[in-house]
């Protein structure tokens, strides 16, 4: 039995697809092929027009495709910064040390950017849920994704945090130059195009309906 047949997803710079299914639709499956965890046995991906091959979630990470889960990886002993640029820091001089200034600052620029008033400083344990995934998307952003797939983003938060959230994503669409698809569970909470992995259909749903 196939988890996924007959499936065809479009993603634009600048605009926000939710996808949403029963349990066993294949939204899983889908988020995971386009991110380099599963390989499709047929069909191809196209990234801005050119068929891409992802055996590994590292090299969808090297062409722009990032996803962020409710289980993705942040230190909490570490500050928002270090957590925004890990695994890419800044360093300065001959003898590379870190650059801990224009680390400050670039992550105060994308968290700015964001709207998101968090301190760069600040010790990742001491935020809420919704700032952690601020501050993931804001990783994401300082590697310069250009797809950001936003998996079950919602699970955890508030109805505050909630439009919140909604808020950020809202400003990643008005950038114009990302794409955005948001696995979900419910269509009362998507006022975005929806994508249904079992019929490979699209409608759109606003709040409450």
């Amino acid at each position: 039995m196939r988890a996924l047949e007959n499936v065809q997803l479009d993603l634009w710079p600048g605009k926000v697809t939710a996808l949403i299914g029963e349990n066993g639709a294949g939204k899983s499956t889908l988020v995971k092929v386009m991110t380099g965890i599963y390989q499709p046995e047929e069909g191809e991906i196209l990234y801005k027009a050119i068929p891409i091959h992802l055996p590994t979630p590292e090299s969808a990470h090297k062409v722009g495709i990032t996803a962020i889960h409710q289980e993705t990886v942040l230190f909490d002993e570490l500050s928002v910064s270090e957590n925004i640029f890990v695994g890419q820091y800044l360093y300065k001089g001959l003898l590379k040390t870190l650059d801990w200034p224009a680390m400050h600052r670039r992550a105060n620029e994308i968290l700015t950017r964001l709207e998101v008033q968090i301190d760069p400083r600040a010790t990742l344990k001491t935020l809420s849920i919704a700032q952690r995934h601020m501050v993931a998307i804001a990783r994401a952003l300082a590697f310069d994704a250009q797809v950001v797939i936003l998996d079950e983003p919602t699970a955890a938060l508030s109805q505050h945090e909630i439009l919140e959230f909604y808020h950020i994503v809202e400003r990643l669409k008005q950038d114009g130059k990302r794409s955005c698809l948001s696995r979900i569970s419910s269509m009362k909470s998507s006022s975005w195009p929806i994508i249904t992995p079992s019929c490979a259909m699209g409608c759109t749903s606003a709040p409450g309906r």
